[in-house]
């Protein structure tokens, strides 16, 4: 019988690590861009740790230039950019999932989102919740 601990070292790592692609959109305002830049680091990091491969796109040239090049599973951004760029992105990477995140959503737009694009991350969420959801999205593929 494994301890406890050993169960959560193995929980630790992806049972399917996926190349993902983050894009790190802010409005114009600073502490919005401050924010924004601080969660995508914390995303990264968590992502990387569990055996990911992460890609940050900071600008939607960057994103653009990342999704034509590299052979992504998941693309990580907000539900709104989600919306606007989900087409262009599977036009650039075909195949590749769109796994949107938003703050605060009611249940009517977690609803909305679900049917548009499968599954969609409501922040803040716990570390387990958004690695499930990236787990799943990647298995998509």
């Amino acid at each position: 019988m494994a301890t406890r601990a050993a169960r959560y070292q193995k929980l630790q790592r992806a049972a399917q690590p996926a190349n993902i692609l983050v894009f790190q959109h802010s409005d114009d305002s600073k502490n919005d861009e401050a924010g924004v830049a601080e969660f995508t680091v914390a995303l990264r990091d968590m992502l990387e740790r569990v055996g990911h491969t992460v890609t940050v796109a900071q600008t939607e040239d960057a994103l653009r230039a990342a999704a034509r090049t590299n052979d992504f599973a998941l693309v990580m951004m907000g539900l709104q950019t989600a919306r606007r760029l989900s087409a262009d992105l599977r036009e650039w990477s075909p195949g590749v999932h769109v796994l949107p995140m938003g703050q605060f959503l009611s249940r009517s737009q977690v609803a909305l989102a679900k049917e548009e694009f499968g599954q969609v991350i409501r922040l803040p969420a716990k570390d387990s919740e958004v690695l499930s959801s990236v787990q799943e999205s990647s298995r998509r593929n």
